[in-house]
């Protein structure tokens, strides 16, 4: 799995991609990212997780869905899949934030 250039800032749109992947769109515009997610034990952790990335881009997470042992769902609102990706420096640092380890799992890469 190629590292992706993550942003220090915590905005929706600081990651620029060097290379393309394909992420499936769904024909409502919504783009399904995932991220693996280190740490979680429980299903308070996993409460935590999903509460904090549905408040991470307000407006643009339209579902969440966090499953033990390490994988998070986050399916946004997106005029594109680089519009979706642009989102996952903040998903990773809203779940660091936590104190978990984060990491984008894209197929492709």
């Amino acid at each position: 799995m190629q590292t992706l250039n993550r942003s220090q800032t915590h905005s929706c749109a600081g990651f620029y991609r060097k290379s393309s992947c394909s992420l499936p769109r769904a024909p409502d515009g919504t783009v399904e990212l995932e991220i693996k997610v280190g740490g979680m034990m429980c299903d308070g952790c996993t409460s935590r997780v999903s509460e904090a990335l549905r408040n991470a881009c307000p407006g643009k997470v339209v579902n969440v869905e966090v499953s033990l042992p390490e994988l998070a769902r986050v399916e946004v609102r997106a005029s594109s899949q680089l519009d979706a990706v642009q989102m996952l420096p903040t998903f990773l640092q809203t779940v660091e934030a936590l104190g978990f380890t984060a990491e984008p799992q894209i197929e492709g890469l």
